[in-house]
């Protein structure tokens, strides 16, 4: 069986693990370290098991290419795709601080109406970019929403687009199988479950459901029975807001955005980003922030559902391959063919080169990693043999110490 990275691990040639920072049923994240650019990143890797790997890889690597082909500051991004040594999927992210809106409202409850407002414009407008570039999210929950801690006002990235599904019209690319209901049960809307006429209207029910349980800091769908809930939401009955919503200033935006009836529901995620930022809150106004906004797909387009990335370009050594190339050189002298030199795409390194310090020659190479800097030593030229000397003067120098030792003898036991 495959095995998953530990620390002190080198994915791929590149991303050295430093830890484990979450684990679930069928991937784990680590933080690494890009050997590469110089940086911290997200190492998402799907795990080996029992369960049905072919349509998880297949799910796995769809979302990497589908969250790689958008460039939005409120979605996660994906800076390269491909797989473990163990032939694992992986994926390189943006490294994120902070926390995910379920963690927030389990240990505070429920948001201000203006941080709650704040929160649903970013992650619409994330939505609006992947709507542009034909992407439905499909299971939209406070876990896939992170606040990020920046240092400055913080801002919301939209994570895991692993049930993501492409608006192109074609039955190939719906990846879960025909007895397999896409989405959480609390934020599924009808359609979701029915699996008919799925679009960007789904994601704006669950951003509803999302934005209603901010301001109360409880679930709105609460029914226990996941399969009651789940018959619930495919229901023609529409929800019913708890009774402090239905005073509140939110409620026509709200019973709008979870409509069960599509005609009624927002169109569009601008349609509610428009809603909510005309709407004036007491000791706050209108929204007056700039909302980044993608109107049309961006110029790369959508990913390339066969295509991969790497982490580095062909032809360049692998950091085993420099290892070997170090350990077969001669021992006397370091005697290579060819710059052994990595190809980095930014940052370029200093090739190897040969000084003369004092007598004796040393090498002078970027460092590595740890594996290859343990080889360099079997690398380096021995000392230099110094010249023999003849023997008639190891005789005339013996005599001369032998008679100097004798005279000091004689001098002190006279």
């Amino acid at each position: 069986m495959a095995l998953m990275p530990a620390a002190g691990d080198i994915v791929d040639d590149v991303f050295r693990v430093e830890e484990e920072i979450d684990s679930g049923n069928f991937g784990a994240v680590y933080k690494v370290r890009d050997l590469l650019e110089h940086r911290t990143l997200a190492l998402k890797v799907l795990k080996p098991g029992p369960h049905d790997e072919n349509e998880l890889r297949q799910r796995f690597e769809r979302e990497a290419s589908l969250i790689y082909s958008l460039r939005h500051p409120h979605v996660v991004q994906v800076y390269y795709y491909g797989q473990t040594e163990s032939g694992l999927p992986y994926m390189a992210m943006e490294y994120l601080q902070g926390t995910d809106l379920r963690s927030l409202l389990q240990h505070h409850g429920a948001l201000s109406e203006a941080l709650a407002r704040r929160i649903t414009i970013e992650a619409l407008a994330a939505l609006h970019a992947a709507h542009a570039t034909g992407i439905v999210h499909r299971d939209l929950k406070p876990a896939n929403i992170f606040l990020v801690n920046d240092g400055d006002r913080g801002q919301v990235k939209v994570l895991d687009f692993g049930f993501a599904k492409a608006l192109d019209g074609e039955t190939d690319f719906e990846i879960t199988n025909a007895g397999t209901l896409v989405g959480t049960p609390a934020y599924m809307s009808p359609e979701l479950v029915h699996k008919k006429n799925v679009g960007p209207q789904a994601d704006i029910y669950a951003l509803g459901l999302i934005l209603a349980e901010m301001l109360t800091g409880e679930k709105v769908v609460t029914i226990e029975n996941v399969y009651d809930t789940i018959v619930f939401q495919g229901s023609k009955k529409d929800i019913k807001l708890p009774r402090e919503l239905r005073r509140s200033v939110f409620a026509p935006i709200l019973e709008r955005a979870i409509a069960k009836d599509l005609d009624r529901r927002y169109q569009s995620a601008i349609e509610m980003i428009d809603a909510l930022r005309a709407l004036h809150l007491e000791s706050v106004g209108p929204y007056t922030d700039e909302v980044p906004l993608t109107s049309a797909p961006p110029s790369t387009g959508s990913a390339d559902q066969q295509a991969h990335t790497r982490p580095r370009s062909d032809g360049r050594p692998s950091l085993v391959e420099v290892d070997q190339a170090l350990a077969n050189a001669s021992a006397r002298q370091l005697v290579l063919e060819s710059e052994p030199t990595i190809d980095y795409p930014r940052h370029s390194q200093p090739p190897l080169q040969l000084r003369q310090a004092g007598n004796r020659p040393t090498a002078q190479m970027p460092a590595i990693s740890r594996s290859s800097t343990a080889t360099m030593a079997t690398a380096l030229p021995e000392e230099p043999v110094e010249e023999q000397r003849s023997a008639w003067v190891d005789v005339a120098l013996g005599l001369v110490i032998g008679a100097i030792a004798l005279g000091a003898i004689l001098y002190f036991f006279a």
